[in-house]
């Protein structure tokens, strides 16, 4: 859905596979979004992992409840991507005037 708007897009499917995540690859993007298949704990030890070793990145989490909040995360979203995607754009623009 990130292409299909424009972004260009690193994926990865699992933590492990995040946190190794090459640094000076991950130190050149624009915005990290971590989703919701992952538990509450395990999606929270992400958002505390990437704001400890990047902290300059926007960090986006989205959200399968309503209930849930990430509060050290820069924005916490709905799973429902017309929110998300319209989000993002507004994050990346005020992150990048």
């Amino acid at each position: 859905m990130l292409e299909s708007g424009g972004y260009q897009v690193t994926s990865v499917l699992g933590n492990d596979r995040a946190f190794g995540l090459d640094a000076m690859a991950v130190a050149t993007v624009d915005l990290i979004v971590i989703g919701f298949s992952a538990s509450h704990p395990i999606r929270t030890t992400a958002v505390r992992w990437f704001k400890q070793h990047y902290p300059s990145i926007p960090l986006v989490v989205l959200r399968f409840y309503v209930s849930e909040n990430f509060p050290e995360a820069g924005a916490t979203l709905s799973e429902d991507p017309k929110i998300w995607l319209g989000a993002i754009a507004g994050i990346l623009k005020s992150s990048n005037p």
